[in-house]
């Protein structure tokens, strides 16, 4: 994909970065508990992504995007990626090296 649209939900702005991916962002305003603006407003500030306030607004955010994709590429290489997936893969290694999860006990 060259880039994404969607909800600026949590797990779809953290998937775009993550995955290196520009996005065009269309807060959901009628959460109660989720600042979707906010969120969308972060990564627009960072240059990653794009953002459209309604529906109305999408074919410009959608141009805008397009034009700027080269800029958004090279801005999310620049952006720091979590390792939390590797370093919880290297933990469940070593346990399993310890045979803690295999149901097997020291003393046997």
């Amino acid at each position: 994909f060259e880039f994404a649209v969607g909800a600026s939900g949590y797990n779809f702005v953290q998937e775009c970065v993550g995955l290196g991916l520009p996005s065009v962002l269309v807060p959901n305003l009628a959460t109660r508990t989720d600042a979707q603006r906010r969120r969308a407003q972060g990564v627009v500030d960072l240059k990653v992504a794009s953002m459209a306030a309604g529906v109305d607004d999408l074919p410009a955010a959608i141009r805008a995007t397009a034009e700027c994709l080269p800029a958004m590429t090279q801005a999310l290489e620049d952006v720091a990626r979590p390792t939390g997936a590797a370093e919880a893969a290297k933990f469940l290694i070593e346990q399993l090296g310890k045979n803690r999860f295999l149901g097997q006990h020291a003393n046997s």
